[in-house]
């Protein structure tokens, strides 16, 4: 199961919960339980999209020293073209 999944099922129960005629001390060990994973379900997206970022950087670095090769070397044969 998906971490997404994950969170909408215990939305959803969450949300059901005062209908389903559980006693007091049930309600509160399931919020507790439910609460407990939620943070660890977003700690765990929060790593995640912590290597996105620094994927989409390395990106961003790798793209950047190729635009400037390129440019470079434009600058070059332009230079070797007017001697």
């Amino acid at each position: 199961m998906s971490k997404r999944t994950t969170i909408i099922t215990l939305g959803i129960f969450v949300a059901l919960m005062p209908f389903l005629g559980f006693p007091g001390v049930a309600k509160t060990i399931f919020f507790v339980i439910v609460g407990l994973t939620l943070v660890v379900i977003g700690y765990l997206l929060g790593t995640e999209c912590g290597k996105c970022n620094t994927e989409e950087k390395n990106i961003d670095t790798q793209n950047e020293i190729e635009e400037k090769k390129a440019s470079s070397s434009i600058n070059n044969s332009v230079i070797n073209d007017n001697t």
